[in-house]
């Protein structure tokens, strides 16, 4: 053990210093990723639950794995100063919440950051390792807070596949928030019933009701038991009169209201965090970059941008991940030709799947007549370009994402850079 001074649960990112846990499920496929982790990585100690031919790990019997890991946890990373939670779960809006409550406490005088899809923030600035996940590990959670010893609030995005997979055990939130809840995740969850639950579970973790916005009220009535946000005053940006970040705001004010039991100050200086409407200008036309990859968050892009640019052409640019929920596929097309005058459909990240396959589940049954560019680069710079008539060009899927995942390997991509790439090339 000398010389391992730290835990972590992602292998492939693991150090000579660390204990890397890597539970090996039961099939060909799972071996033969948990070997392609293992290569990349390069831990000091690789901790599994079974043996695989010809790598060196400790391996311990199935009924201990998490046992052994809440143990070494204690011993490394203890929680022994008073840290403040903040818990945001939904289908969408989970990091815009969580990027804009950590900026309200840090502008009241409060040290707090975020964690979550777009990384450890605090302010505009990453201050730790992205990890591969929208909610850490137990283990990377636990490593985090106790090492960000002059951080006294987070505000973590808890996705219901952490939910399911007890990510935050032992852990206490000041306060909660459930922002939306669409479709999405089918394939992990089976049905909407139990991804629903899976989200519920988070009051299991606060002693504190769920904070609502005023839009979800409909939603959730007689489903769990809610407090709802109040009313904020925009007086931070145009982006903030979208509807859905009008409920992305009260609820941000909300749950660090309760959590830091302060009047806090309201005149302060927001902002949306990386790839959340990114708005880019060119002339009479816009270009947004914005993460949304299920059909209600399409919808709500494409809806907002209409109503904000009401007099424009709306132009949506969109893909599927492969490996994913298949049944999304076709909905997210009908999300896209609602408040589109043209959809251009592309590749996101198709994993293992073949981009053109997937292009085919999203067609399916829609007649309408769309563009098809495989190639995302290709995509951005077609439609990235000078236009006749005021027109708004929105990129969604990928958002802060700087990669494409393409059978295994996670190729730089950035949709943001591309699109300044293009907006230079019209200079």
């Amino acid at each position: 053990m000398e010389g391992l001074t730290d835990l972590t649960a992602n292998l492939d990112q693991a150090k000579p210093c660390d204990i890397a846990f890597y539970r090996i499920h039961d099939n060909v496929k799972a071996v033969e990723l948990f070997r392609q982790r293992y290569e990349k990585g390069s831990a000091g100690l690789v901790i599994t639950n079974r043996r695989v031919a010809d790598i060196d790990s400790l391996v311990v019997d199935e009924s201990d794995f998490y046992k052994l890991q809440e143990v070494l946890v204690e011993e490394l990373y203890p929680v022994n100063r008073e840290v403040k939670l903040i818990g945001i779960t939904g289908t969408n809006g989970k990091s815009s919440v969580a990027h804009l409550c950590q900026l309200i406490l840090n502008a009241n005088g409060l040290s707090a950051c975020s964690i979550g899809t777009v990384g450890v923030i605090k302010g505009e600035s990453e201050i730790m390792e992205s990890l591969s996940a929208t909610t850490p590990s137990f283990i990377d959670l636990r490593r985090i807070i106790f090492k960000l010893k002059d951080i006294n609030y987070f505000c973590l995005e808890v996705s219901s596949h952490a939910l399911e997979q007890e990510r935050v055990k032992k852990m206490k939130f000041d306060s909660i928030g459930w922002t939306n809840f669409t479709q999405d995740h089918l394939d992990y969850h089976g049905t909407m019933e139990s991804y629903f639950n899976a989200k519920a579970k988070l009051t299991n973790y606060s002693e504190s009701n769920f904070i609502i916005p005023r839009s979800q009220e409909i939603e959730f009535k007689s489903k769990l038991s809610f407090d709802i946000a109040s009313s904020v005053e925009n007086i931070y940006g145009e982006e903030f009169n979208l509807s859905y970040n009008v409920d992305n705001l009260e609820l941000a004010f909300a749950l660090c209201d309760r959590a830091s039991s302060l009047k806090l100050n309201r005149k302060i200086k927001l902002s949306l965090p990386k790839g959340r409407f990114n708005l880019f200008r060119k002339g009479d036309s816009v270009f947004i970059v914005d993460y949304a990859h299920t059909p209600d968050a399409i919808v709500n892009i494409c809806r907002e941008t209409k109503k904000h640019f009401d007099s424009y052409d709306i132009i949506t640019i969109f893909g599927c991940g492969g490996d994913r929920d298949r049944t999304k596929r076709p909905k997210m097309l009908s999300a896209a030709l609602e408040f589109s005058d043209k959809v251009v459909v592309t590749s996101d990240n198709p994993r293992t799947e073949d981009p053109n396959e997937i292009i085919k589940d999203i067609l399916e049954g829609n007649n309408e007549v769309v563009d098809i560019i495989v190639d995302r680069k290709e995509a951005i710079h077609t439609y990235v370009k000078e236009y006749e008539r005021p027109t708004a060009v929105i990129i969604a899927g990928k958002g802060h994402e700087e990669y494409q995942d393409i059978n295994g390997v996670k190729y730089h991509f950035s949709d943001i850079e591309e699109v300044k790439s293009a907006l230079g090339e019209l200079c």
